[in-house]
């Protein structure tokens, strides 16, 4: 079922079953707010208790002004900087890319809920579609259409912030992989680490605030990956 609410003041949908239930706010860039877990009576998205819900302003900075919690996208890009190709070579795009600040259009088509939203400095249309497959399973599906008669490169990014604790445990089903950012210990920018350890270190565990350890890393399972135009 899809329902109209509100959730802090804001427009919302909620999606529920018996299951789970999903509060999606498409004023603040379709983002996902709640993901509840109702048998367990569990919330999965993590909420910032230093930031307040309020509606984003376009170009503003993600991380001091829109860091709330929940699930967004990044698109266009990730990091904020200038567009590198084309005829929008030098165009200034935000941090955390346009799509998580800018209200999305909506719809319920049956049990799916569908968002869509257009770039503000690119010519795109990207499209999400939600729905509840039951059992606690929830389908996600992205569509980006480029509107212009010319390449367009992109970055896309799955942005859920989840509320970690200690002694829960990452699993990823790689075991290679290179390490391309690496802001703290223990690796480095270029290692190849057999996941999920690196220094001596597990890195799918969880530490304790008093280890002193901030294993934060973005690694890529070293695949080889296709290219498409």
């Amino acid at each position: 079922m899809i329902t109209e609410t509100a959730f802090e003041n804001l427009l919302a949908f909620r999606l529920a079953d018996d299951d789970v239930r999903l509060t999606v706010l498409p004023h603040w860039g379709g983002k996902v707010a709640e993901v509840f877990d109702v048998r367990r009576g569990r919330e999965w998205m993590f909420r910032n208790p230093a930031l307040p819900y309020r509606l984003p302003r376009y170009d503003s900075n993600y991380v001091r002004d829109g860091d709330v919690g929940g699930f967004d996208e990044c698109f266009p890009n990730v990091g904020p900087g200038a567009y590198p190709s084309g005829p929008w070579r030098g165009v200034p795009l935000p941090d955390h890319g346009e799509v998580w600040a800018i209200p999305w259009e909506t719809q319920i088509l049956g049990e799916t809920l569908f968002l869509a939203v257009h770039g503000i400095r690119l010519p795109y249309r990207l499209e999400k579609s939600i729905r509840l497959l039951g059992r606690g399973r929830v389908r996600f599906e992205y569509r980006a259409l480029n509107l212009a008669p010319f390449p367009m490169p992109f970055l896309w990014s799955s942005h859920p912030l989840f509320p970690l604790r200690p002694g829960m445990r990452l699993s990823l089903p790689a075991a290679p992989m290179r390490v391309y950012a690496a802001p703290a210990f223990p690796a480095h920018h270029g290692d190849v680490i057999d996941w999920p350890h690196a220094g001596g270190h597990d890195l799918s565990l969880i530490p304790e605030p008093a280890a002193g350890l901030q294993p934060h890393l973005a690694v890529r399972a070293r695949r080889r990956r296709a290219a498409c135009e």
